[in-house]
């Protein structure tokens, strides 16, 4: 019995000697390269309008509108730009109902070049716009830089 004690000690000690000595296995992950914001949001805004828009100067923006007299939301973007070079920037626009339901998801590029401190991008969107909340939300490689509500009332 003292040889099975003996033998059960010196092959413990082996593995405690093993582990000991040898170097904790490490997985290792792929570094990620880091999320660098090319734009910063300098305002979000929404007004209505026709097919070709409304020019600047006769925007009204609001944050509630009338049904019967909305056809095409249209927003503001105003963007303070970061970028050091010329870029050419990928962001995507996404039109949520009050249920989370997507109305619409559109990418869109944004040419940033460092001589512009701001930029603006307009756009609009015609759908079939029933009382209830409706969000905004803007998106750069994945990540939410910015989003406003909403809402159609009677």
């Amino acid at each position: 019995m003292n040889k099975v004690y003996a033998l059960i000690s010196m092959l413990f000690s082996i593995v405690l000697a093993g582990c000991l000595t040898t170097p904790p296995a490490s997985v290792k992950e792929p570094a990620l390269e880091g999320f660098t914001q090319k734009f910063a949001v300098e305002s979000l805004r929404f007004y209505t309008g026709n097919e070709p828009g409304v020019e600047k100067a006769y925007r009204v923006y609001n944050s509630s509108f009338r049904s019967d007299a909305v056809d095409l939301i249209w927003y503001e973007l105003i963007v303070r730009n970061t970028v050091e070079k010329v870029s050419k920037i990928l962001y995507r626009e996404v039109w949520l109902d009050g249920d989370n339901k997507v109305i619409s998801s559109v990418t869109k590029e944004m040419n940033l070049n460092p001589a512009d401190s701001y930029l603006e991008y307009t756009a609009g969107i015609r759908a079939d716009w029933k009382k209830g909340y409706y969000v905004l939300k803007i998106y750069q490689d994945s990540l939410e830089v910015a989003g406003r509500e909403f809402k159609i009332i009677d």
